[in-house]
């Protein structure tokens, strides 16, 4: 496997940041900073604001002092020192209307201000300020027109700063006539929830906004240090943050504003407002891909923990990317094999990818795999761990054509229904794991005991025949001729060792009169004659004995030829007197009766163990059933689980669809198993599907007790007789034999407020199927859920009606990646991420990735999903024209 790929993030994806979108400086008449050295511009100051705001985890502000930008420059400086991005801004008042005015976060957005606030207050009228810094009112417009104005002619973000406030909020009690107007038009964005806390706006806003769903923030109207961060918003903005990227946030409340946690109990009751806890997902996500090599070569991508999409046209590989993703993961390989051979294709051998990931448990990990066959590699902090990728992170990826199939593959259905389960489905199943492994054991044990007692039968019969026979061959005398046969042979070989060694006497002279040949000793002083004397002496007792031996064997010689003819005529005649008394006895060869011999004691000693095998057998037999029970106990206990799993899944896509269990129906498997155990005996495949249907403890209970029984439950006395000849083995694999719940996915095809019409989705076409599918997979599990064109097979209306509040609920707990050509999911869903690809022959490139608040996005997603601005603007035209 080559090293992992290089990451080369492009453009980041939109994410939450605190934001407080009307901050005060000292140049607001009644700030309470302090004496921070005047109301004018200082570069101190601006730093010390800033920075309260970055300790307080605010990442966003817009300094809004009334009719004055001057504080802008000092702290926009100042943010980028500290990390906080700087809108410039004004709050005016229209006679006693508050607005606030917000422009682009750079110098070109600055000038537009200036020109605004010049508009407001002609050289002909009252100036911005009195003398004393405190705001004049303006006269030139409406709340209404100022805020078109604003937004129109000078490119102005127009929010409501505290509306519900009494003495100043655009909803407050006489403070604006046309307010409802103002609330209902397109021009002022965002209205803050601050003033009047149960004002009835908030609980009941239909009646100022119409059927226009109010973008309801809050902001902190901040003039003390000591209240930064605390009357903030969460906003969802683009990387970077940009005037577009607020725009985007209001005209998407539903999917961009978030109020803090902890002003739940004081803002819940307000219609639409919806909270968050932190910015930071919880939940299991893919936070990168990098490809190196194949088609993807150079691809390099942060990822959005919700929602994300990929679009391009035909064969720029978003298909291929997702597949990359699920080999990399290690997850089960795509149903649909064009799916695979697509990724085998396009991800070669030689490519490699790398996925960043957060677990389930928060901690982030690397996971490599190359194209070809080698298994992925976990990573943790850069270095290879020996842990398997799935017992950290898994995905839910479904393919082309894969969501369509899945409500006719049981198996993955259950899997499915299983990720809605509690976790005392997973310890279930392990029991159950458990218990199969067990009785795997015991069945080998049981198995090997009965072929050693099928063994020990066929011995008995084989012992009692050797028996006869032994004592047979007692009574003739056999015994007694063997035993003077093994005496003769005993006589032989030691009578042939004795003239071997006699044989070898001359040899044994010859070596001793070497032997005693004493060495040679140089006369010395030091050397007595003692010692040479009895060399001498020794050396003549030596070839004296040399002598003798030689003699004796010159003599032996001479005689032994003799003597051994002489013994072997007399062993010959003995031998032949032994053999015929033998053959009278009938007994070819004396070996025989020791072989017959020792046969007859290994079965004796085989015969002598049935007993304890017996007993054995029957110890595991009573295990075993023990084990059956249990297994029968955790399956049914993943059977009610499973139930329940499916009744919270039906709960969860409301009254359109629904999932129901029927329990241990399922009986594929053991129609496939008794198949299999009654090969090539030529019984109908109809009568063991009725067989099936009475399920493996009715099945094996016939078998022991009879013919009859089993004719009961639906097949022919041939078919009983052959089913009652299965081995043991084959007629427990059949008891433990699973039958799993059978899954049946409906939906309601009735009008909305008729009685329900469930029907299977089998049965449905395929629009209506896949419509029951998405909603059941959006609903299901928290690992990222990868989907590749799931608007395949539905109209568009139903994809802007419920898939895209599917997706974006779904997307606020998990990470969704899809794969579309439909405009409305990542546009109308407010991807977080929009990777737009483009690709030449052999190669794909990203053209632009981001979030929509980016123009180079915004304008790939026009052009791929829309056909570009002429068409869309062609097709609006054409809609108006026919309305």
């Amino acid at each position: 496997m080559s090293g992992p790929a290089a990451y080369r993030p492009t453009v980041g994806y939109s994410r939450w940041v605190l934001a407080d979108l009307q901050v005060h400086t000292p140049a607001d008449f009644h700030h309470r900073f302090g004496n921070v050295g005047g109301p004018e511009p200082n570069a101190a100051f601006a730093d010390v604001l800033i920075k309260a705001h970055a300790d307080a985890g605010v990442g966003v502000i817009a300094v809004t002092d009334h009719n004055t930008l001057a504080w802008y420059p000092v702290l926009a400086e100042a943010g980028q020192r500290h990390g906080v991005v700087v809108f410039p801004g004004i709050e005016f008042n229209v006679n006693k209307c508050h607005l606030m005015a917000i422009w682009e976060c750079d110098d070109g957005g600055y000038r537009r201000g200036q020109q605004f606030l010049h508009h407001l207050f002609p050289p002909d009228c009252l100036p911005p300020l009195t003398q004393r810094r405190e705001p004049n009112p303006t006269n030139v417009g409406s709340p209404l027109q100022l805020a078109k104005i604003a937004a129109e002619s000078y490119g102005a973000l127009v929010l409501a700063p505290h509306s519900t406030a009494v003495e100043n909020g655009l909803f407050g009690r006489g403070v604006c006539n046309t307010s409802d107007q103002v609330a209902q038009s397109e021009h002022v964005l965002g209205f803050d929830v601050y003033g009047k806390t149960h004002a009835d706006v908030l609980t009941n806003p239909r009646r100022q906004f119409g059927d226009r769903h109010p973008a309801w923030f809050i902001s902190g109207d901040l003039r003390d240090l000591e209240s930064a961060g605390k009357r903030a918003v969460y906003l969802k903005l683009g990387t970077p943050p940009t005037l577009e990227s607020l725009r985007q946030a209001f005209l998407m409340p539903a999917h961009r504003i978030r109020f803090p946690q902890h002003l739940h109990g004081k803002y819940h009751h307000v219609t639409g407002a919806r909270f968050l806890d932190g910015p930071t997902p919880s939940w299991p996500r893919i936070t990168r891909i990098g490809v190196d090599g194949g088609f993807h070569d150079g691809l390099g991508v942060e990822l959005g923990p919700g929602l994300n999409a990929i679009i391009g046209g035909k064969g720029t590989g978003k298909s291929t990317a997702i597949e990359i993703i699920r080999h990399t993961c290690g997850a089960v390989a795509s149903t649909v094999e064009d799916n695979n051979s697509n990724r085998r294709a396009n991800f070669t051998p030689n490519a490699n990818a790398v996925l960043g990931v957060v677990a389930a448990d928060g901690h982030p990990y690397e996971i490599t795999r190359s194209g070809d066959s080698t298994p992925p590699v976990l990573l943790r902090s850069g270095i290879a761990t020996a842990v398997e990728v799935s017992r950290r992170f898994s995905v839910n990826i479904f393919g082309q054509r894969e969501l369509a199939e899945l409500a006719d593959r049981q198996d993955a259905l259950r899997e499915f229904v299983a990720l809605s389960a509690e976790p005392e489905f997973d310890a279930a199943r392990a029991a159950e794991t458990g218990c199969l492994s067990e009785l795997g054991r015991l069945n080998a044990e049981i198995t090997s005991v009965e072929a050693a007692l099928e063994t020990a039968a066929a011995s008995e019969e084989t012992l009692n025949d050797l028996q006869d026979q032994l004592a047979e061959l007692g009574q003739r005398g056999a015994v007694e001729q063997v035993a003077a046969s093994k005496a003769l042979t005993a006589a032989e070989e030691q009578a042939t060792t004795l003239h071997e060694w006699l044989a070898g006497l001359a040899q044994l002279g010859q070596s001793l009169r070497a032997a005693g040949k004493q060495p040679s000793v140089d006369a010395h002083d030091t050397i007595p004659a003692e010692l040479t004397a009895h060399a001498d002496w020794a050396e003549h007792a030596v070839s004296a004995a040399a002598d003798l031996i030689d003699a004796a064997a010159e003599q032996i010689s001479a005689d032994l030829p003799v003597i051994i003819q002489r013994h072997g005529e007399l062993a010959q005649t003995h031998r032949h007197q032994i053999n015929v008394a033998l053959a009278e006895a009938g007994l070819a060869d004396p070996e025989e009766l020791a072989v017959k011999q020792r046969a007859a004691a290994d079965l004796e000693r085989a015969v002598a163990a049935v007993p304890g095998q017996r007993r054995q057998l029957e110890l595991l037999r009573t295990e075993r059933a023990l084990q059956i029970d249990s297994l029968h106990d955790d399956r049914a206990l993943i059977s009610a689980e499973l139930q329940a799993a499916a009744s919270r899944l039906s709960d969860r896509v409301g009254g359109r669809v629904r999932v129901s269990v029927q329990p241990a129906a399922d009986r594929a498997a053991l129609r496939d198993l008794l198949s299999r155990a009654t090969a090539g005996q030529n019984i109908l495949s109809a009568q063991l599907t009725r067989l099936a249907e009475a399920g493996p403890a009715a099945i094996v209970a016939a078998i022991n007790s009879g013919i009859e029984q089993l004719i009961k439950l639906g097949v022919s006395e041939g078919t009983a007789n052959k089913l009652r000849a299965l081995a043991p083995d084959k007629v427990r694999e059949i008891e433990q034999c699973a039958t799993p719940d059978l899954i049946t996915v409906e939906i309601n095809l009735a009008p909305e407020a008729e009685v329900p019409r469930w029907t299977d989705v089998r049965r449905v076409s395929p629009g209506q199927r896949a419509t029951a599918m998405l909603s059941l997979v959006l609903a299901t599990g928290d690992d990222p859920l990868i989907i590749d064109q799931p608007e395949d097979d539905l109209d568009n209306r139903f994809i802007y009606d419920h898939v895209v509040r599917q997706l974006t609920e779904v997307a606020d707990r998990r990470q969704v990646i899809v794969a579309t050509h439909n405009p409305n999911i990542p546009i109308l869903g407010d991807a977080e991420l929009i990777l737009a690809l483009d690709a030449t022959v052999d190669r794909s490139s990203i053209v632009a990735c981001g979030a929509i608040d980016d123009p180079a996005v915004a304008e790939a997603a026009r052009r791929i999903l829309e056909g570009g601005d002429a068409a869309f603007r062609a097709r609006a035209r054409r809609y108006r024209a026919a309305a």
